[in-house]
């Protein structure tokens, strides 16, 4: 067939059916494991028309020029919400589970970029309008009534500027949520820079200058080439970092005009903002993200919150009527009441005070950021002394949380409040009380009013339609009388207005054990200021009175931290950093310091070390912060702090909740030996928690549940009552995949004191060896007792830790939510999934095991028609599919990681599909390449390959359902370039399908996927892996190749070019073979049109070359057994190992692009 420009194919009915609906729903959990928002998408979610449009490409970014969000960014179709958990537990799908769907967004064709409050009680989003603009879009949701009684409303809050969201998140809520931050692009910025008709000179790269230093860098895609180039990224990547209060009424811009701003965080504390802004000069050789940059600190000109910390005491001073008389400041009076001491939550049932030591592990949360705690282990009131010591009648240790209602109505023309009289004081109250465990502040504030202020006559829909009028007024510390040096009352006001028929529906209560009566008051100022008023309600009620407004913002100067050059002197290895000074961030458990990382080898490491073999390092960095750029470690420096040296790359940093003793989790890890460490540091204590090989999946130890405070910081989550920190995992295992939860509890006496509690794993079926087991792994360390044939894991735990909740699928069962009772067993559905490919039904899958030729155990997800029999119906066309991975132990090679039981679903882009046409389909069969000790694993990279297809054959031939001839392979990407090999270098294969993928490594010569030499010390290797050098023996091959390729593909190492010098080669060669290539396309493809396309060619292609071969025994008198052609595979690759081969083969390259 002639060359040809060709429409756009469909494939079969029975493909396309499978592909071409609605994808399985979407959830984002709210940070109290409440409520989660629904979202619903397509499986194909794009047309060639939407990627026909001019995207930018510069700085090896690619994105759209009017929306700037990245290039197939995917976007919601629908939203809904769904209450999960109310305060008496679990929402039941057959009672209150219900969907939702969020109103107000019809004008709307798309939905991204979720970011849920700290609180839980709302969530921003981006909604897309039809002229290609984005909108920030809030809904608010109410605490006090069950989902199922709201009405869901998204409201416009910014409507009127473009954001910037192609390099970062274009906004979320910051801090205690009091904000939201944004990134928008300036006011009035006018048209992006035009690039000029007529060239004004030639694009000039120069290393002249390079004094002999070597500056290898990866074949990135997308680079700047040209001064245009470099005006599109500075115009479209200049920022103002607006933030917009969480009522959407007030804006500030705190950089106008704007920056070249990549990232913008808030210091625990909330006064200050850490912010790293790109630098001149642009590179030519790097992406974006490895240009020099420049971190600053904006110091704030207060806390960044609606409801800032008083700075000093007034009703905090003053006697209470249990106190005895405060001591001074200096000298002040230790006091516990003995009804907190009677209470303790630790010896009595219900008890609601925390005991008197041991308070470092319960969980605490401040409204201001982290608790600081005193070198008595106690935790220090935030605004300061009050001349008493202890927790004086109050029940925990730091912030006590409470609840106020400031309920109003319009009577007569005046404002009036509802008010309680206290009868311990005579003063006036506002209703309200302590927030007890696991309740919100607006369930309390519910509770405390039903229980001081209305009788028992007034009507619960009265109530509901009140406290669903709620906004915010204060959320902080209380400048209350009972507050004492470690113990203090936090509290939340919230304002609901009452109309005038509902207030006289309110039957209000007579007086009460606490109460001398309630009343509705004017709200007149005079009175306010004249009365008595408990605590500092007086003040809040002014500030209601005020209107509750937000203050502005600004910055009060801005420090330079450092100025980091870029990268271009880093060297290429999976274990290199930059040298310096590197990767800022907060420290999540002090109020304003930085952590830096530190590379201890200047970031090479091919540097020899010390005995101690240190390569990194971790440092505090205290203000003024102005630490600078060094090559030299900072140990002398007196801002600094060491807190950890490690011997391999820091990977990661975790935070346990502020504490007496708190700890920091820290692990460190090295791709050359696939090792990894996580370690604890308690102050100046260091200890190893894990040392282990990180591609060994069934040792691993699982990761840290974190959850986000009241003040948008994420800790690790300990369990309230026994202190362990909690703990998912996947749970790989020989059977499959069974995901667990533990809890990991730590010695705060001694760290090098730990142990793990399992407290769930995932249930095996019925016909597991339970002898076969490794019973530690089994919770309570015995054999399991719960079977089924289903793959749960665990998604969040509930408030108080009770509850956890749970998805599960089957085979045939999509994924839904389950909350489980960590102590009983005792379960709740609580969402319903329909099965959105019902064509699959029937279909069978099993997860096969069957072992290479020197003994690896391998691995094989394997699908049958329904209703197939292999005894009774005989073979099938089989198609093979898998993407090779490297290892540097055959143990870890041949663990199985994936789960029988997981539910049988599938994309357009696996093959699973064609077993609705009544092929066999073997998907993720394993292909290990491994290289133990100081071998490489690309050095026998074909060898390996060739025992992995051949195991998998010969398995599915065992087993019936295949036979030679009738065998077919694919891949993408790694995947493309495997199947190219195995077309060349076996007679397995009467078909192969290569979509994306790199067959000359000659084009990338610094290294590719998990090899790490360059071309100039690997030669022999980089020749062998590559496809275009066996052209001619893959022409000679029984596999017929189709080529697929996108024309826009960012990917590093798949250039366009890679599939059309190789469809040129091969053609050259005189072999069957087929390039199409996808116009707008990008490394995984998008548009509906260019996937069915894609897949009705895959159809042609396995019909013509396997299917019409498949009942002619004549093709099997070539295999009189499953061979490679490996002797004359090495023969000729040693031929062509010589420099002069080499030199002839990279210059005929060079010569065609």
């Amino acid at each position: 067939m002639p060359d040809q420009v060709a429409g756009y194919l469909r494939p079969s009915d029975e493909v396309v059916g499978v592909v071409d609906g609605e994808s399985l729903p979407s959830t984002v959990v709210d940070p109290s494991a409440r409520w989660c928002i629904v979202l619903g998408y397509r499986q194909i979610r794009f047309s060639v028309e939407e990627l026909a449009v001019g995207w930018v490409r510069t700085a090896g970014l690619s994105f759209h020029p009017l929306l700037r969000v990245p290039e197939r960014s995917v976007f919601a179709e629908s939203i809904s919400i769904r209450q999960v958990f109310e305060d008496n537990g679990p929402v039941a799908v057959e009672h209150e589970g219900r969907d939702i769907v969020v109103q107000g967004l019809d004008k709307y064709v798309g939905f991204r970029y979720f970011n849920w409050h700290p609180a839980g009680d709302r969530f921003i989003f981006s909604a897309k309008t039809k002229q290609d603009t984005l909108e920030l879009m809030m809904v608010e949701l109410d605490p006090s009534r069950p989902g199922s009684q709201q009405t869901f409303v998204a409201k416009s809050i910014v409507n009127d500027r473009t954001f910037n969201a192609f390099i970062t998140r274009p906004f979320s809520f910051i801090g205690d949520g009091s904000y939201i931050v944004s990134y928008v692009a300036p006011q009035n910025q006018g048209p992006p820079p035009a690039d000029e008709n007529v060239p004004t000179g030639p694009n000039i790269k120069d290393n002249t200058d390079c004094e002999g230093k070597k500056k290898p860098k990866p074949t990135y895609t997308h680079l700047i080439s040209s001064k245009h180039d470099e005006e599109l990224y500075e115009y479209y990547s200049t920022t103002e970092v607006m933030l917009i209060s969480v009522d959407g009424f007030k804006r500030t811009v705190l950089n106008p005009g704007g920056g070249m701003i990549r990232s913008v965080s808030l210091s625990p504390n909330k006064e200050r903002l850490l912010v790293s802004v790109t630098r001149k000069p642009f590179s030519w050789s790097l992406k974006h993200g490895q240009f020099a940059e420049r971190i600053e600190v904006w110091n704030l000109d207060g806390q960044l919150s609606l409801h800032p910390l008083p700075n000093k005491h007034v009703k905090s001073l003053t006697e209470h009527p249990v106190y005895p008389p405060r001591g001074s400041l200096d000298s002040p009076l230790e006091f516990t009441h003995d009804r907190v001491f009677d209470n303790d939550r630790t010896k009595k049932p219900n008890g609601w005070a925390d005991p008197p030591k041991g308070f470092s592990a319960i969980h605490k949360v401040s409204f201001h950021g982290p608790i600081i705690f005193g070198d008595d282990g106690r935790p220090r009131n935030p605004v300061g002394k009050t001349g008493i010591t202890g927790r004086g009648v109050l029940g925990k240790w730091g912030p006590n949380h409470a609840g106020d209602a400031m309920v109003t109505r319009k009577k007569d023309g005046k404002n009036q409040v509802l008010a309680i009289r206290r009868k311990d004081t005579g003063e006036w109250a506002l209703p309200g009380g302590m927030v007890d465990d696991g309740e919100t502040a607006f369930h309390a504030i519910k509770r405390e009013f039903i229980e001081e202020v209305v009788s028992t006559s007034t009507h619960e829909d009265v109530l509901d339609r009140i406290f669903s009028r709620g906004r915010l007024i204060y959320k902080g510390y209380v400048d209350d009388p009972r507050n004492t040096d470690n113990a203090w009352i936090e509290s939340t006001f919230v304002h609901f207005q009452c109309d005038d028929v509902d207030a006289d529906l309110l039957a209000l209560s007579p007086a009460t054990d606490e109460t001398i009566g309630v009343g509705w008051i004017d709200l007149d100022e005079d009175f306010v200021r004249l009365e008595n008023w408990y605590a500092n309600h007086q003040a809040f009620l002014l500030k209601l009175m005020a209107g509750g407004s937000s203050r502005n913002v600004s910055i009060s100067n801005i420090t330079t931290v450092a100025d980091i050059p870029d990268t271009e002197d880093m060297v290429i290895s999976f274990d290199a950093k930059p040298a310096g000074p590197r990767s800022f961030c907060w420290h999540g458990q002090k109020p304003d310091t930085l952590l830096f990382r530190f590379a201890l080898d200047k970031g090479d490491p091919s540097v020899k070390i010390g005995k101690d073999g240190f390569r990194d390092s971790l440092y505090e960095l205290r203000a003024p912060y102005n630490i600078g750029f060094t090559l030299e470690e900072p140990i002398d420096n007196p801002l600094t702090k060491l807190v950890l040296r490690t011997q391999y790359r820091l990977f990661s940093i975790s935070f346990s909740r502020p504490a007496a003793r708190p700890l920091i989790f820290v692990s460190e890890i090295w791709r050359k030996t696939r090792r990894t460490r996580v370690w604890v540091i308690q102050g100046d204590k260091q200890h190893i928690l894990t040392d282990r090989a990180y591609d060994d999946a069934y040792s691993s130890p699982g990761v840290m549940y974190k959850t986000l405070d009241e003040n948008g910081l994420r800790y690790c989550e300990r369990d309230p009552i026994t202190g362990g920190f909690e703990i998912f995992g996947e749970g790989a295992s020989p059977i499959g995949s069974r995901p667990f939860y533990d809890r990991l509890f730590i010695d705060e006496d001694d760290i090098s004191k730990f142990h793990r509690e399992r407290i769930y794993r995932c249930p095996c079926s019925q016909d597991t060896d339970i002898a076969s087991l490794d019973l530690s792994m089994e919770v309570g360390g015995i054999p399991p007792t719960e079977f089924r044939e289903t793959y749960e894991y665990p998604v969040a735990l509930s408030p108080g830790a009770k509850w956890m909740l749970l998805s599960r699928e089957s085979k045939v069962e999509p994924p839904d939510l389950f909350w489980r009772n960590v102590e009983t067993g005792r379960e709740i559905r609580t969402t319903h999934t329909e099965h959105p490919q019902k064509s699959l039904l029937g279909v069978q899958k099993k997860l096969i095991r069957y072992t290479r030729s020197d003994g690896l155990q391998l691995s094989a997800d394997l699908y049958l028609p329904k209703g197939y029999d292999p005894e009774r119906d005989g073979p099938r066309p089989c198609l093979l599919w898998a993407y090779p991975r490297e290892f540097k132990t055959k143990s870890s090679a041949g663990q199985v990681k994936t789960s029988p039981y997981q539910f049988l679903m599938t994309s357009w882009s696996r093959p699973v599909p064609w077993v609705l046409k009544g092929w066999v389909v073997l998907d993720k069969f394993a292909t290990p390449i491994v290289g133990e000790g100081d071998e490489e694993p690309n050095d026998t990279f074909i060898e390996q390959l060739t025992e992995d297809s051949r195991a998998a054959i010969e398995e599915l031939i065992r087993r019936g359902v295949g036979k030679k001839g009738g065998f077919a392979v694919g891949g993408h990407s790694y995947g493309a370039f495997m199947t190219a090999h195995l077309l060349a270098h076996t007679n397995f294969f009467n078909a192969g399908i290569a979509r994306s993928g790199a067959y000359n490594r000659l084009l990338t010569p610094f290294g590719f996927q998990a090899e790490e030499r360059q071309f100039w010390e690997a030669k022999d290797t980089y020749l062998r892996l590559s496809p275009f050098s066996h052209v001619a023996e893959l022409a000679k091959s029984r596999g017929k190749l189709l080529l697929i390729h996108g024309m826009s593909d960012e990917n590093q190492g798949t250039y366009p070019i890679q599939s059309e010098r190789m469809y040129d080669a091969l053609k050259g060669q005189g072999a069957i073979t087929r390039l199409v290539l996808l116009p707008n396309e990008g490394h995984g493809y998008a548009a509906r049109e260019s996937i069915l396309h894609t897949l009705a060619e895959q159809e042609k292609w396995l019909d013509k070359y396997v299917v019409q071969n498949f009942n002619d025994s004549s093709n099997e008198k070539d295999y009189p057994a499953l061979s490679c052609d490996s002797q004359r595979y090495h023969e000729r690759s040693h031929m062509l190992i010589g420099f002069t081969a080499v030199t002839i083969v990279l210059v005929s390259v060079l010569s065609r692009l």
